[in-house]
This record gives structure tokens, sequence and C-alpha cells, in this order.
């Protein structure tokens, strides 16, 4: 009996036993498994900024991984696509809000709305005035590929004839901007199931014809498009003839004021796509406020002209430069009440998103075409002039800075990290094109928008990163008083002025001088021989008119033609096919050195500018790694500059084409 119950007593000591070995073990499995987990993600140091980037990161082609469409797959099926808002206004200054310091005017949803997204401080322009930048916002290229603006002669006379003919007969029955053989950024969204809305200015048709509107660029609903590029009045019934009146401006009466009246169509198009919440919708407001003529609301008026009055400085300040009389106060009480009303608009958009509970679904960007009017080609006195960009120099229709210096605001609901961000990134509005197709999880086209860059890394791990070593160009061939052409590269701007065959030169460092009140060409020969080097360089190499000579890339197809430029339509009364022109057209031989040539006999800019850290405005040149790919060559206008492109090393990714 004691054996017996002595072998039991063993027996349950040794289940017991068993019973603690196995637990200890699950225990120890448990705590590996959690420590093979976390461990990794240390060792790896995955901040959120990092995890931001890594949602936002798509390649600059449209070569994309596999791990990239699958999470865009992923975010796809459980969140959807944003919708996207983009506001323009017109002619609106970069010191006009009250987010930009300005002195005078109040802007609290514009602020409020910079405090909740990223706000750049360093915005550009693509031409100081209202229709070339808008045909670099929607093409994504700088508006000299497309001869904008058009001159008595055109492109002729710079040698671009064969150009300038194609030009005339493609765009005679279309635009400014092409359609057939181009996607533009409404075309972009369209193709991928957006529903497409444009209310408000256009300023791209052919003026000639009155032709062209917004339809022919991919925007399906198209509200207040008239073929003016301001309206006769700003209270209805909004012009004098019947053609230049915004039209579909459902209920409008007499004393409504357009800003209201384009606001009131939006939200009505707002409703309207909210039915389909399947579906997002990307909406253009481009308002023609606050361009001229100068009229506002009485209530608004009146609370100006008493703030202007309790002033403790003298008003209707101005300059005189470069044959121009210019204002450098802001003390406007009418404009101040325009850009009042345009600030109100935005509140309203905002209040209906959140109304209709997509608010957090909807990406708002906001902006304007160019700097504010500061002076006038009657140069008249300066009353007259609707408001200061001072201290930055001059204004609309001037390659100053004032004139080029635009406001950009990106609110992204979906990214707390990078609310109230103020960016010193430098961008310029052909990027908003791959920006908005970025942030959209949209496939890049640099095709197309072969000028444009996203610039969604410098809404964050960039954002301090005050210059890059990709040149910004303008060209402007109307010149009376203004700037012929210009060049900004790094902390350096070049200035071209040319009247008949006089030629003027200046050189500005904005790291020391960001208003240009110091003109440093001759302290810096190498710099300027460079840059002077380079702007010409681009003049010659982003046409090539023997492309030209005998075949019209944007000719609208008659069949199947077969072309060196892309392949034949299936059918020729649609427009180019949804997917990116693929890399087809063959360069011929062109009578300028090649790009390689150029630059060997060009000096070239040091690359590490020694800039004092107080200021923050250079980083080190080792921070920069040379993008070893080139934009594909879509048509005879993908010539890329022979200057070669930088962007920061943690956003490069090579093509793996090799194109």
């Amino acid at each position: 009996a004691m054996s017996t119950s002595t072998s039991s007593h063993m027996t349950v000591k040794k289940c017991s036993c068993l019973l603690v070995e196995k637990v200890v073990i699950v225990i120890l499995f448990i705590l590996c498994h959690c420590l093979a987990i976390h461990i990794p993600i240390f060792d790896q140091e995955i901040n959120e900024t990092d995890l931001l980037l890594k949602n936002y990161t798509i390649p600059l082609f449209n070569q994309e991984s596999d791990e990239t469409n699958l999470l865009r797959q992923n975010h796809d099926t459980i969140n959807g696509k944003p919708n996207v808002i983009l506001i323009i206004i017109d002619d609106l200054g970069i010191k006009d809000l009250g987010c930009y310091n300005s002195p005078f005017h109040d802007t609290p949803h514009i602020d409020r709305l910079a405090k909740n997204g990223v706000q750049f401080l360093n915005a550009y322009a693509s031409h100081p005035k209202c229709v070339p930048s808008r045909v670099g916002i929607f093409s994504g290229r700088f508006p000299a590929r497309f001869g904008s603006p058009k001159t008595k002669r055109g492109m002729s006379q710079f040698g671009y004839k064969n150009a300038e003919k194609c030009y005339k007969e493609s765009f005679r029955s279309s635009s400014l901007i092409p359609v057939y053989n181009f996607t533009s950024l409404g075309d972009a969204f369209k193709i991928h199931g957006y529903n497409t809305g444009y209310v408000g200015k256009w300023h791209l048709r052919n003026k000639a014809i009155r032709q062209g509107s917004p339809k022919g660029h991919g925007f399906d609903d198209t509200i207040g498009v008239c073929n003016a590029g301001s309206v006769d009045s700003h209270f209805f019934p909004f012009g004098k003839k019947k053609i230049d009146r915004p039209p579909n401006l459902t209920g409008a009466s007499k004393g409504d004021y357009l800003t209201d009246q384009l606001t009131k169509e939006s939200i009505q198009l707002l409703k309207k796509y909210r039915k389909y919440p399947r579906k997002p919708f990307f909406l253009v407001l481009s308002h023609y406020a606050v361009h001229t003529p100068l009229e506002a609301k009485r209530e608004y008026v009146e609370k100006y002209l008493r703030k202007r009055k309790q002033l403790k400085r003298p008003v209707d300040q101005g300059k005189f430069d470069n044959g121009e009389h210019y204002r450098i106060s802001q003390d406007n009480a009418v404009y101040a009440a325009m850009v009042q009303s345009v600030d109100d608009s935005v509140g309203k958009i905002r209040d209906k998103l959140r109304e209709l509970k997509i608010e957090e679904k909807t990406i708002i960007v906001f902006t304007s075409d160019n700097g504010g009017q500061s002076s006038a080609e009657d140069n008249g006195t300066i009353d007259n002039k609707a408001t200061s960009n001072a201290p930055y120099r001059h204004g609309k229709r001037w390659l100053y800075e004032g004139g080029i210096r635009v406001p950009l605001i990106i609110f992204d609901p979906r990214q707390n990290q990078i609310k109230s961000t103020l960016s010193k990134y430098p961008t310029i509005n052909t990027d908003i094109y791959p920006t908005l197709l970025h942030l959209a999880g949209l496939p890049l086209r640099p095709n197309d928008h072969i000028d444009g860059r996203s610039i969604v890394p410098g809404m964050d791990i960039h954002s301090n990163i005050r210059f890059t070593s990709r040149p910004f160009f303008w060209f402007e061939p109307i010149g009376k008083v203004e700037p012929f052409a210009s060049i900004l590269l790094k902390n350096w701007k070049f200035v071209e002025f040319k009247r008949g065959k006089k030629r003027r030169l200046e050189l500005y460092n904005l790291a020391n001088d960001p208003y240009e009140s110091r003109e440093v060409k001759n302290k810096n020969p190498i710099v300027t021989k460079s840059l002077s080097g380079q702007l010409e360089a681009w003049k010659r190499t982003w046409v090539n008119d023997d492309d030209f000579k005998n075949n019209c890339f944007y000719f609208k197809p008659k069949g199947p033609v077969k072309t060196p430029f892309q392949k034949p339509f299936q059918n020729p009364n649609k427009k180019p096919s949804q997917k990116p022109i693929q890399n087809s057209f063959h360069c011929s031989t062109t009578p300028f050195p090649s790009p390689q040539q150029v630059k060997k006999s060009i000096p070239q800019i040091p690359s590490i500018l020694h800039i004092s850290e107080k200021n923050n405005n250079m980083f080190s040149s080792q921070t920069l790694s040379r993008n070893p790919s080139v934009v594909p060559s879509g048509s005879p206008l993908n010539r890329p500059s022979y200057d070669p492109r930088f962007l920061p090393s943690k956003i490069l990714i090579k093509n793996p084409s090799g194109v």
C-alpha cells in the first residue's frame, strides 16, 4: 500500500513538473515572439515621419514596384481615393494673406487652412501673367514650351517657324494647351474615375474663335467659364456683352457678387458629387477675384476704410523702379474687401465639406496664378494700384520676386503629422500637377508634366530645405519694360532684360538679399556666365524646330497615320489613350550643340555655397544625389534642358527601364 501511494505521489509530481515546463515553454514562446516582432522595429528606428513618407512614396516614374502597387490597392480598397479641390485666386499677392504676414487684410479662414496643413514659403508661379501661368498649372510644363504668352510674330521671331505653324493649326480649334496627344491635369483625374468639375475663370481658350473650354481637358461640369480673362464687373450681370459674361450661374440677380455666386455653384457641385460616395471628385474653383476691376461689397469696404484711418503710417506709398511706379504700402480698402470675400469663400467650402461629412476625405490646395497687381502699364497714380508685395520687389508682369512669388497651401486631412508646417521647400506651379496625382495615389505622368516634380516630401521631411539644385526657368517674349527671361538655381537668381538689341543682365543672391535690392553681377562673374549660358542653352533646347518640319505632333489625328511620336489611334474622333505616351520619339539631328557639349563649355556654379548656418539657407551638397534618369521624350517638346536635375537622395528612385 505504501509503495502504491509513493508511486502515485511521484506520478502526480512528474505531471506537475511537466505542466510547469509546458507553461514555461509557452511563456517563453510568447516572449520570444514578442521580441521577434519588436526588436527589428527598434533596430530600424522607424518614426512617424518615416511611416508618413512610406505611405506617400510613389516612384517618380510609372515603373512601380509590386510593393507600391500592393500598398495602393490596399489604400484604395479600405479608404478609397481622396477628393481633391484646387482653389486658384487671380492676381493674389504673396503678402495678401494674414498667414503670409499681411499688415492690412483679414483672412481668418485661409489662415486656419494653413494652420491645418502645409504653408509653402517659397512657392513660385511659372509666369508673372495669368494665361501662361495657368498653362503651367494645367500642363505641368514651363509655358514657353507651348509658345506662351503669344506675340504678334510668335515663336518665329526666335527661329521656331515650323513649331509656330504647328501650334497655330493644332490650337486653332482647341485652346492654349493641346487637346490631342497630351494629357492635362483634368484629364489625368478623369481617366482614373474621378468626377471632374471646373468653376470660374479658365482663360485658356483660343480668343480669336472663342473656343476651347475645360470640357476639352477632362472637366465634365463647367460653370461660369467665359472667354474673358476678367469680368466687366464683379456685380450682376458681370459683363456688358452676353458673350463675356460667366454662363450657367443659376439664380444670380441684381446685387449678387460674383465671388459669392461662384462659391454657391461650387457647393452645388459638392452636393451633386456627394450622391456618389464611391466615386471621388476633382473640383477646381478659379475665382475671377481679386483681378480688376476693383469692386467689393459695401460692408467690407466700409470696414477697411475705418481700418485705414486708424493706421499710424503714411498710406498710398509708392516707389519708382525700372520706369514704373509700384505700390509699397498695403492699404487699399476696396482690394482688402475683395480679399476678404475670397476668404469667406474658402470658409464656406470647408463648412459644406464638414456638413457633408467628407472633410476628412478631401485634399484642398490653395494658390494664386501670379504676384499681386502693384503697378500697371498705364503707370497711373499709386492709389489705383491694387496691392503691395513689399518688401518683395514689383508685382504682376515682372520677373522680380513680387511678380512670381505666390501663396501655396496644401491641406491633407489624412496626415495629422504635417499640420501647421511652414515649408521652406522651393516649388513652382508646374509642380501642382504631379503633386496632386501623388497625394491622390494616382500614377505620375512624366511624359506630360515634364517640368513638374511632386513636392510631397517638401511637405514634411524636406520642409527645411531652402535651396535645391533644380533650376526654375521663366521666359517673357513680349517684353516692354518687363524682364525678358530669368533662371533661379540654388540661391542665385539671374535676370535678363532686353529692349531691341540692348541687353541688360542682373544677378541676385537670394540667400543674403531675398528682396533683390543689391545687384551682384560684377562681383560674381563666374556665376553670371554660368547662369547666362544655362538660360540660353535652355532656350535652344526646349523646342527643336526641325521636329515640326513635316509633322505636327498636336494635330488632330485623321485616321491610323503612323508618326515618329506615337502609335496611331484606333478611333480618330477620340482623345489619346489613357495610358502615358511611350518613349517612341526618335530625336532628329539638331544644329545646336548637344547638352554634353554645352555643359562643358559653360563654367559651373560651385556645388557648395558658403552661407551662414544662422539663416539655414542651404544644405550640404552631400545630401544631394544626381538623378540618373532622363525624362522620357514623348514629344518634341519633351526634350529636357541640358542642366542636370537634382533631387534629395531619399526620394530619388531610378527608372528601372533605364530611359
